[in-house]
């Protein structure tokens, strides 16, 4: 498995979108697929989401809508047990 983490992300409350800001989320060397867990890391908390689709590079669907208060430049980290070829 590897761990992948580049650039960051904005959360909007009350909604499913994830803006990524230096991401590549539509690369498929990158392996960001439905159902992976996407690990959001603020200050005091980790909060863990699930991936419903990728839209884009910079864009993803979560599951379920986000719930807690907006947020910008959150650091992230999904896992892939996908090689990267």
């Amino acid at each position: 498995m590897s761990w992948n983490k580049e650039g960051s992300v904005n959360l909007m409350q009350v909604s499913n979108t994830v803006i990524g800001v230096g991401t590549k989320w539509a690369n498929p060397l990158i392996g960001v697929c439905t159902g992976q867990m996407l690990i959001l890391k603020t200050a005091n908390t980790i909060e863990i989401c699930e991936i419903a689709s990728v839209q884009s590079d910079t864009q993803l669907m979560l599951a379920s809508q986000y719930s807690r208060a907006s947020k910008t430049g959150v650091s992230y980290e999904w896992g892939s047990s996908i090689a990267n070829i």
